[in-house]
């Protein structure tokens, strides 16, 4: 969804500043979870159980099932035509993570000694040969992805208080409409530092260059979940692993207040 852009910050009285703010709005695929008893394979969903080939094994830690988070039919988001997508225009990404924060001592926040705690998956095989799988770890209600392509406006800093009180009335009414930050490609809506910041150098990479595969809000109405304090976990690769479509080098990060 387009923003009436230089409208908002007209009426923000941030006129002096709208080239600065106006060179920050990003594009992204924000995900809205649309609750769905059924779902033919190979569809765009969180939770429920994934739709894996036999080729794919189902993905373990410390020899305990993963959690399902979800899965994207890049074909669908390509259908988007979102300039500049760098992901493949076909195939399945499937996303998994240790999930165990209301269980135990050891969770999964993103550290190298746990990269076995979260896991991306691609296929871009025949979805004939898909099958919901049974003996998943479902944790979290089935939902639909419905995609739609978002100008986002990150936080910035201006030179005064005042401009600071503004823009941060700005973007309170900029994202007003937005229920939660389920997200695609764009910056990292970061809880604690900079996410690109934090997962860069796990992968041997600059922080531009970064791609976001995956942004999962807390959320307790469509998702039965709570990551944390209100938190977030993010699913990301480097531009060089993403064009060799390596995407067992992708990182994770998990962030709460």
């Amino acid at each position: 969804m387009k923003k009436n852009s230089s409208t908002l910050i007209e009426k923000h009285g941030l006129g002096h500043a709208k080239q600065e703010i106006m060179d920050s709005v990003y594009e992204c695929v924000t995900i809205t979870p649309e609750a769905a008893a059924f779902l033919p394979a190979g569809t765009s969903k969180f939770g429920g159980a994934p739709d894996l080939p036999e080729s794919l094994a189902y993905p373990e830690y410390k020899n305990i099932p993963l959690n399902f988070i979800g899965q994207v039919n890049l074909a669908e988001l390509a259908a988007l035509a979102f300039d500049g997508n760098p992901l493949p225009q076909e195939g399945i990404l499937y996303f998994f993570y240790y999930d165990n924060w209301e269980e135990d001592d050891d969770v999964v926040f993103g550290e190298p000694d746990q990269k076995d705690g979260w896991r991306v998956l691609y296929w871009d095989g025949d979805t004939a040969q898909l099958r919901l799988v049974e003996r998943a770890k479902v944790s979290y209600p089935q939902c639909k992805m419905a995609f739609s392509i978002q100008d986002k406006l990150p936080y910035i800093f201006l030179e005064t208080d005042e401009d600071e009180e503004k823009f941060e009335e700005l973007h309170d009414e900029w994202h007003l409409s937005e229920e939660s930050e389920h997200q695609m490609l764009g910056l990292p809506v970061s809880v604690q530092g900079e996410v690109f910041e934090e997962v860069c150098d796990y992968v041997g990479a600059e922080e531009d260059e970064m791609v976001l595969l995956l942004q999962v809000d807390s959320d307790e109405e469509n998702l039965d979940v709570m990551w944390g304090d209100c938190g977030m976990i993010y699913y990301c690769i480097s531009k060089r692993d993403l064009a060799e479509k390596r995407f067992d080098r992708s990182w994770f990060s998990f962030q709460c207040h």
